[in-house]
């Protein structure tokens, strides 16, 4: 669960809820650091506000946001722990279902390079190095708005490391990894020339998109990195 989800149940202020998870982790890694045993899982990233600034977020994981509430007031745990209930039964019904076993393959990272490569061969023997750049610069502008070049540029920018901006798609798998999976889904369909790589990435942002947001959502898959802040100019 998120700190901008959890300060909505609670009515509290978001800055105040990430006030108190930041009080919360330095008495945990203190006790830690003493020797305890105790288990917590807190993991930092970005909301952009309606100001469009960029703004720190938590997620806790069922334990950690519990231990939170013990300092909050009986009715803000109740709605929490229900709320965490519910996500657990939803959790539950998308990971059973065939779609979602179908769909998580085009989640791993392996998967996603091995369709990559095999779509990209396909392409090039059809027709040379401008239909393999032309059908990677299509599947990226339907699923990003953005062409491969500007997405490059946004990571340098942005200071990402030049291991992972090796190319438009790398970046994506790590700060976009939902529609990672479903540019994915498409070199699949258009790695045997089955389906026009247009048709195809419509199809799985349409259709495919929600349902990987819906399992990072839940937790079923890894959540995107946090984006960097620019660096500061010298």
């Amino acid at each position: 669960m998120n700190s901008l989800e959890i300060a909505e149940l609670t009515g509290k202020i978001h800055k105040n809820v990430i006030r108190d998870i930041r009080t919360m982790l330095r008495q945990l890694k203190a006790a830690a650091a003493d020797g305890s045993t105790l288990s917590f899982h807190c993991e930092s990233g970005f909301y952009v506000s309606e100001q469009g600034k960029q703004l720190p977020l938590y997620w806790l994981d069922k334990n950690t946001t519990i231990t939170l509430l013990s300092g909050y007031d009986v009715v803000a745990r109740h709605k929490i722990i229900q709320r965490w209930q519910q996500l657990e039964e939803e959790r539950s019904q998308v990971s059973e279902s065939p779609e979602v076993k179908q769909l998580l393959v085009f989640t791993q990272r392996p998967k996603q390079i091995a369709n990559s490569k095999e779509v990209n061969s396909y392409n090039f023997s059809q027709g040379g190095k401008d239909q393999a750049i032309a059908y990677n610069r299509a599947n990226c502008f339907h699923h990003t708005g953005k062409t491969p070049h500007e997405i490059l540029h946004w990571a340098k920018t942005k200071g990402v490391p030049s291991k992972h901006r090796t190319s438009a798609k790398e970046v994506i798998r790590t700060f976009k990894p939902a529609v990672a999976s479903s540019m994915a889904l498409a070199d699949d369909f258009c790695k045997t020339g089955r389906i026009g790589i247009d048709e195809a990435s419509i199809i799985c942002k349409t259709h495919a998109l929600p349902l990987f947001q819906k399992m990072q959502e839940l937790g079923i898959t890894e959540a995107p990195k946090p984006v960097p802040q620019l660096k500061q100019a010298r």
